[in-house]
């Protein structure tokens, strides 16, 4: 099953330890490459890594106008599906093919650094498993060791270390990952790939008594071969400021793989990096070509004086063969100090152009500087912009929390409204009725008061008939007394 297929890729630098840390961990139970490069001169214990792999590599660094010792930035073609469809099947069959469907196999090639996305992308898209070991070198170490191999400026062996070193970084982040520092795993390689384990977040395989003993065969101080102390490092003129910054970084990384410092001072650099070579590179690219031609010349020559030392040694050390290879080397050797005459030469014309280069990119650092300020100017403006905003939202919200109330306020007063003038209709119809009754009360107490007023003429007339009777009464009484007076006197 895809999902139980787990991949170790070493992605390093070439020449720092990426061959002794892959044929470790084939010590350990993983499965090497078929198509495996054999020992040769400064890898006398292997490579442990693939040829057929090694020349799809340089293949697809060549589709993109690069080569193994390129340090120029690269076109970053893993977003290009038509780009990737010319390598993918290839690669997925390459895979299937050199590691013979194995769950655990080791995959090792220092061209891994600058295309490690493309890789990363295949396995995944196969449903492997992969996790990433990044080891790191003194990179004075590399670039000594790549002078004597290949016949490299100690410049050019620090910048290839530089733009490996950085790109693989970057590429690998996000991924399963540990760096691991070479000059502690050799000094105790079970302890550093314990932590480096622990990071990975997996276990080695069990290590027997057998094992271990032949790991540590294998692993011994004399692999390396170039030791440059710390104090040295520090102080050598051709290690500048981006060098060393990037070297502390991933030793740092080696114990603490989550450093924000670390992380952060990698980016950095890899954008200033990148910034100088857009501006720089163009005007290194005539030197370098020199440099190609006298690494060219340098590896010819050593060519020329193996197979010498063959001849010489194959026909018993003659005289005459001896005499032709010292010939030969000398002439070998005179063209180099040609070359060499003109590359100072050009050498000198180019560090002309390279000084008024410098004084543009300290114009253009300092036009960076002024641009930076005003990022941070813009930036405290869109901070104090943000809080208005904030601010301005949260007033917003309390006027829309105050209209959502007064709106409230509105419809309550509104019904109330609606409820008063119901109540004041119904009080003007009962006014009006009221009135209709005071009206009639009025002209019935008006009608009660012609009555009453009658009744009072009325009983004034009876009172006046009533004392006319009394009169009449009394003046009858009062004759009939007179009459019975007169009547008794008469009697």
């Amino acid at each position: 099953m895809p999902g139980d297929v787990e991949a170790i890729l070493v992605a390093g630098m070439h020449r720092s330890g990426t061959s002794s840390l892959a044929g470790t961990l084939v010590k350990m139970g993983a499965t090497a490459p078929r198509t495996l490069m054999g020992a040769s001169e400064g890898n006398e214990r292997g490579h442990w890594e693939s040829w057929a792999v090694m020349e799809l590599n340089d293949e697809i660094l060549a589709a993109v106008g690069s080569s193994w010792s390129d340090w120029h930035p690269i076109r970053e073609f893993w977003d290009d599906e038509g780009f990737m469809a010319r390598f993918r099947d290839r690669a997925r069959a390459m895979l299937d093919t050199e590691f013979d469907h194995s769950t655990f196999y080791v995959f090792k090639d220092p061209r891994l650094c600058r295309i490690l996305p493309f890789w990363i992308r295949v396995l995944g898209e196969s449903g492997a498993i992969f996790r990433v070991l990044l080891p790191v070198r003194n990179p004075l170490e590399v670039a000594y060791s790549l002078r004597k191999r290949s016949g490299f400026s100690l410049s050019l062996g620090l910048l290839l270390w530089l733009t490996h070193t950085l790109d693989a970084e970057a590429y690998s982040r996000g991924s399963a990952r540990a760096v691991v520092d070479w000059t502690d795993f050799l000094s105790d390689s079970r302890l550093t790939l314990a932590r480096a384990g622990e990071h990975l977040g997996r276990a080695w395989p069990y290590q027997s008594i057998k094992n271990r003993s032949e790991m540590e065969d294998f692993l011994t101080e004399d692999l390396r071969h170039n030791v440059v102390s710390d104090a040295d490092f520090e102080i050598h003129p051709d290690i500048n400021n981006w060098i060393k910054r990037t070297y502390r970084a991933m030793q740092q990384l080696a114990r603490e793989p989550h450093s924000e410092d670390a992380l952060h001072t990698l980016q950095d650099v890899r954008v200033e990096f990148h910034r100088a070579a857009e501006l720089f590179g163009p005007i290194l690219l005539k030197l370098e070509k020199q440099e190609e031609e006298r690494a060219e010349a340098y590896r010819i020559l050593q060519d020329k004086e193996r197979a010498a030392e063959t001849r010489s040694a194959l026909l018993g050390g003659e005289v005459g063969l001896q005499t032709e290879r010292a010939a030969l080397a000398e002439q070998e050797r005179e063209h180099l100090r040609h070359l060499l005459g003109q590359t100072e030469v050009e050498r000198s014309d180019l560090a002309q152009q390279v000084e008024a280069s410098a004084t543009e990119r300290d114009r253009l650092c300092a036009e960076r500087d002024r641009v930076a300020a005003e990022k941070e100017q813009l930036e405290a403006e869109r901070n104090r912009a943000a809080a208005e905003k904030e601010q301005l939202t949260a007033e917003r919200d309390r006027v829309a929390a105050e209209k959502e109330q007064l709106e409230a306020e509105r419809n309550r007063a509104a019904a109330e409204k609606e409820q008063l003038t119901a109540e004041r209709d119904r009080v003007a119809a009962e006014k009006e009725q009221l009135e209709a009754e005071r009206d009639r009360s009025t002209a019935e107490r008006e009608q009660l008061a012609d009555e009453l007023k009658r009744r009072v003429e009325e009983l004034k007339a009876m009172k006046q008939d009533l004392e006319r009777v009394n009169e009449a009464f009394e003046r009858a009484n009062s004759q009939g007394m007179l009459r019975r007076l007169i009547g008794s006197r008469h009697s």
